[in-house]
């Protein structure tokens, strides 16, 4: 008897576990063929991480610009603080009877760069205000005209640098060239 109690279990316990199989390999739901124009294609899954990732760069890129223009302005702003320093070495050294002629023609060239240059920054500040593709906060509003609006901003910072860089790189190099050649004295102030 205890064989066919056996049997009888495994039996059931072995009928139980086709049907659980069946259960789970069956759908439950109905399937319904749809007509070719109720198909949409979905978006794929990597689109929209793909987008956002792009979005999120071009931010970045538009905070990077904006911080070089900040800059740009800061620089400007300080120019007249190095036009009196400059212009105060140029007499000390003529009062003193030393060349500065280098210094002289590399500040004449600077003044001259910094005046064309004006034309670019400008260029720069109207872009950026307008920052067209981006809202207020310098998020993404439209990927092609945020990707015009960087490309025209970097090349008018780019040619603002490219225009005054070169004449203050120059006037730099002429004023330590200047200061090697004729070093300050070391004298010590008389006492009195």
């Amino acid at each position: 008897m205890t064989g066919t109690i056996r049997n009888i279990v495994f039996g059931t316990l072995i009928i139980v576990l086709v049907f659980g199989l069946i259960a789970v390999t069956v759908p439950f739901n109905k399937v319904a063929a749809s007509s070719a124009a109720a198909v949409t294609t979905p978006a794929a899954p990597g689109n929209f991480r793909k987008t956002a990732a792009a979005n999120i760069r071009l931010e970045l890129a538009y905070a990077r610009e904006q911080y070089n223009l900040q800059r740009l302005k800061l620089a400007i702003s300080n120019d007249p603080v190095l036009r009196q320093g400059v212009q105060l070495l140029l007499d000390n050294a003529a009062k003193n009877g030393k060349d500065a002629s280098a210094v002289q023609t590399a500040f004449t060239a600077y003044k001259t760069a910094f005046t064309s240059g004006a034309a670019y920054s400008d260029q720069a500040e109207a872009i950026a205000a307008a920052h067209n593709g981006f809202d207020n906060d310098g998020k993404v509003l439209d990927a092609e005209s945020a990707k015009a609006t960087l490309k025209s901003l970097g090349t008018a910072l780019k040619q603002y640098k490219d225009t005054v860089g070169t004449a203050f790189q120059a006037l730099r190099d002429s004023m330590k060239t200047f200061r090697l050649a004729n070093p300050r004295s070391t004298q010590a102030p008389p006492e009195g």
